[in-house]
């Protein structure tokens, strides 16, 4: 009998982000999605998927740290947008209620410019969609891929924050957590 050691070893997750290094390394730049010359499996404020050929990261500032996967799949009920790169979804725990992070999304894109992008946000409790003011983007290369760079900011307990676990549910809390379902 041959015993596999390779198979009795248990995925890891070196930053607690709940993704794989394995995931996380995979992606563009040799898992170093905003170019910071450290792999994104090793920073907890940092986090990036390949889903269908396309890799998307998250990098958070302001003391807050990738708490929940990111979810990378399109929206059929937003009849008047599209979403090449898919919607994100991700939460983020933060070191105080009510802070507020600036958040940098990285989408692998053949777009060269920013022409007729906008930032989305979904709320799961209405279905609705919204566009968010005012973000900065811009198109960037990283290690030799073209990337679309999405940079705002969501405050814990605002009306950007989707966690709203709040009484009645649909009020917003400030509670360190920030939850935040979005697309380009």
């Amino acid at each position: 009998m041959i015993i596999d050691n390779d198979a009795l070893i248990p995925p890891t997750d070196n930053d607690t982000d709940t993704i794989l290094n394995s995931l996380e390394d995979a992606g563009y730049n040799g898992g170093d999605t905003n170019g910071d010359g450290i792999l994104d499996s090793l920073q907890p404020n940092i986090a990036s998927t390949t889903t269908g050929g396309i890799t998307t990261g998250i990098e958070v500032t302001n003391a807050c740290q990738v708490l929940g996967a990111l979810t990378n799949s399109t929206s059929e009920s937003d009849p008047n947008y599209s979403y090449p790169s898919g919607f994100e979804a991700y939460s983020l725990t933060c070191a105080a209620p009510g802070q507020t992070a600036t958040i940098s999304l990285y989408f692998e894109t053949s777009l060269t410019s920013t022409a007729g992008v906008v930032l989305r946000k979904f709320n799961p409790f209405t279905s609705g969609y919204s566009t968010i003011s005012n973000p900065v983007l811009s198109i960037i290369n990283i290690g030799g891929t073209n990337v679309l760079k999405a940079v705002y900011e969501v405050t814990d307990g605002g009306v950007l924050d989707m966690d709203l676990a709040g009484v009645p549910a649909s009020v917003p809390v400030a509670d360190g957590i920030i939850v935040d379902p979005v697309g380009l």
